[in-house]
């Protein structure tokens, strides 16, 4: 298991990633609040396509920080804590800005979302297969051996944002 300040500083920079993920989907003309009534064309393409892009690339940040920076030689396993740490600080901080956007439709409809998006640990799954990709780059030094796990971290993302919009 990786020590505890590797743990909080994946934890932190999953935090900071999911700010700086919101910042540059706002500059791209996504709307972060929840949404109702008819999904334009658009939204589904900067949800599907666009957002799990931005969000899958800039949640590993921190974990690509301690690897490049510090050098520890972890496991697989640490390397997946790791992204599942990150995972969660992300999660926590998208998760606090869709249940106040929700708040507009009242405290029931910000708790349920809210209820709804903890039961659903997509960034969780999908940061801990960017931590492996990431520990699979550290030993080989090849990137093609992280983008084997962002691609299908960035595809789950996306058919999860597929579906979540499809459903309202």
């Amino acid at each position: 298991m990786p020590k505890g300040r590797y743990l909080a500083l994946a934890f932190v920079a999953g935090v900071a990633s999911a700010g700086l993920a919101t910042i540059g989907e706002m500059a791209l003309g996504m709307d972060v609040s929840p949404q109702t009534g008819a999904v334009s064309a658009m939204t589904i393409i900067l949800v599907t396509l666009v957002a799990p892009v931005v969000e899958e690339c800039v949640k590993p940040l921190g974990i690509f920080l301690i690897q490049k920076e510090e050098r520890p030689q972890f496991k697989m396993i640490d390397w997946a804590i790791l992204g599942l740490f990150a995972g969660l600080g992300f999660a926590l901080f998208e998760d606090f800005l869709y249940a106040a956007g929700a708040l507009s439709y009242g405290w029931n409809a910000a708790f349920a979302l809210l209820g709804m998006r903890l039961l659903l640990p997509l960034h969780l799954v999908a940061s801990t297969l960017t931590g492996l990709g990431i520990g699979m780059y550290q030993k080989t030094r090849r990137p093609l051996d992280f983008a084997v796990m962002l691609v299908p971290a960035i595809c789950l993302h996306a058919l999860f944002n597929f579906a979540a919009v499809m459903v309202g």
